[in-house]
């Protein structure tokens, strides 16, 4: 299951499954610093940061956006 970090709230960081269903999740529940836009995924019960899945993302995300404006 991947979440895509939507945004952070208080202590809960709020993210989309995908099957674009929205989630809360613990801040407490992920080991590492998580910002918006970031892909987590689950490991051994844990929350960790995708970087992999993060920057392809980003790549998509920026691709989408040159063809927008071209």
């Amino acid at each position: 299951m991947k979440i895509i970090v939507d945004r952070i709230e208080d202590n809960m960081v709020i993210g989309e499954r995908e099957d674009r269903e929205m989630v809360k999740i613990n801040k407490n529940q992920i080991n590492e610093p998580v910002k918006e836009g970031d892909v987590l995924v689950v490991k051994d019960g844990k929350f960790i940061v995708d970087e992999e899945g993060t920057n392809r993302l980003k790549e998509e995300v920026k691709n989408m956006m040159e063809d927008l404006f071209e």
